[in-house]
């Protein structure tokens, strides 16, 4: 196991140390575990100890009738607080405003009128715009330009923006039911098709190998900026910038390696989001392709049962969080995210190229480039539509699953991989 892999699971610990109990059973264990790192002499966990540490006395919560100084975000219908007094949130709060604002990052000085749980109101707010926001404005607008239909509007600004509470319930709902909600968002699957589509411009462009990655990283840099950084969108930004330096710098690198990096990075940067939702998902289903996937990948020839067998994988490694947090198991989707996925590979990048010649030819081209994009989003519908419609792709649990059976469910996943993976090294030894 690399030290990092430690490093990894050593910060997991200590972001559940400080969710579930209190800052003084936190200094005990924490010290505790400094007793342990000097006897043993592993002085560089030392530096994750002090830096999570850090990152938890610099968190606040908030309290009815005091008055903060916030800095917000507004995706869809959610506004979450990121800083609270320019320290972490240790909760996750669902703020409410008497006014209407738009999508993006905002900084207020706020009262706090009403709290029920983690559902704050809030009472004689100033809201001042993030300077991001203006440019952010700039890619929504350009969108608008195009004139699309309604509902392939509000598609691409999901794929463009990550903005997808436009879009119609029924289209988000056919997406959701057959697993492919995913092609919706910003993910890891977005931001690598975005820095393949960048590296091909750039060997276009005849940049030299070096200039081509950091032409790639500068560019993607300012895109996750400006889509605002969701854990997902943070670690797919991480691993990709540390792949665009190890070619930088000729460095050979590792998956793994990067994984855990971006990992660390974003629990070191807030400890409290290892119970975010979007995080948990993304790290488990790249944890799937990393540990799991690449190990039976090396068996499969075919290209298309590769894909089947890597859509199995994240599926099962996602059950138990789907169990928990919606109450519902995905059967048949895998079949569904084969075909969606090898579609979604060429449609993404072509509404992106379409969308920038678009933004640089002052909508010469606009009527065009409106009819490809309408026709590709169409064609995409259809197939989500055609599979919505097939039995078993999503099966509603009634039953409330807890924390305990989520965590059981993982132990058992891994116990079978053990055994499958015994079963598999003890034929390849008869073999030989």
């Amino acid at each position: 196991m690399y030290i990092i892999e430690k490093l990894t699971i050593i910060s997991i610990i200590f972001s559940m140390i400080y969710i579930v109990f209190n800052l003084k059973v936190g200094a005990i264990i924490t010290l505790l575990f400094l007793l342990y790192i000097f006897i043993k002499k592993d002085y560089i966990y030392l530096i994750i100890l002090i830096l999570f540490y850090q990152s938890y006395i610099n968190s606040d919560v908030l309290e009815k009738d005091k008055i903060y100084n916030l800095k917000i975000r507004k995706i869809g219908e959610k506004i979450e607080v990121l800083k609270i007094n320019k320290k972490l949130s240790k909760e996750e709060y669902n703020i409410k405003t008497y006014d209407e604002i738009n999508n993006g990052v905002f900084y207020t000085i706020s009262k706090i009128e009403k709290k029920y749980k983690n559902i704050v109101y809030l009472d004689n707010y100033e809201i001042k715009e993030s300077n991001l926001n203006k440019y952010r404005y700039f890619l929504y607008k350009n969108i608008e330009k195009l004139d699309l239909e309604y509902n392939t509007e509000n598609f691409v600004k999901a794929i463009i923006l990550g903005e997808k509470t436009s879009l119609d319930n029924s289209i988000k709902n056919k997406f959701n039911n057959i697993g492919a909600s995913h092609i919706l968002v910003i993910s890891g699957f977005h931001i690598g098709l975005i820095i393949l589509l960048l590296l091909k411009i750039a060997e276009f462009l005849k940049f030299s190998y070096r200039q081509k990655y950091f032409f790639t990283f500068i560019l993607l840099s300012i895109y996750v900026f400006l889509v605002m950084f969701t854990p997902s969108v943070f670690r797919a930004y991480i691993m990709g910038s540390f792949i665009l330096f190890s070619n930088i710098f000729y460095e050979k690198n590792e998956i793994r390696k990067s994984y855990c990096f971006s990992m660390i990075l974003n629990l070191i940067n807030n400890p409290f989001i290892l119970r975010n939702i979007s995080f948990q998902m993304s790290y488990i289903a790249l944890f799937a392709i990393i540990y799991s996937y690449n190990y039976y990948n090396k068996f499969i020839g075919n290209k298309y049962f590769k894909l089947i067998l890597l859509s199995i994988i994240i599926q099962i490694y996602l059950m138990p969080i789907f169990l928990y947090y919606f109450k519902s198991i995905y059967i048949f989707s895998f079949i569904a995210n084969v075909v969606i996925l090898s579609y979604a590979i060429f449609i993404i990048p072509a509404i992106f190229i379409l969308y920038f010649i678009n933004i640089l030819s002052f909508n010469f081209f606009g009527i065009l480039i409106r009819y490809i994009i309408e026709r590709m989003y169409h064609s995409l519908y259809g197939i989500v539509t055609l599979f919505s419609k097939i039995p078993l792709m999503k099966i509603d649990i009634k039953y409330a699953s807890t924390i305990f059976l989520m965590i059981f469910t993982y132990f058992l996943i891994f116990f079978i991989e053990y055994e499958v993976r015994k079963i598999i090294k003890s034929n390849l030894t008869k073999n030989i």
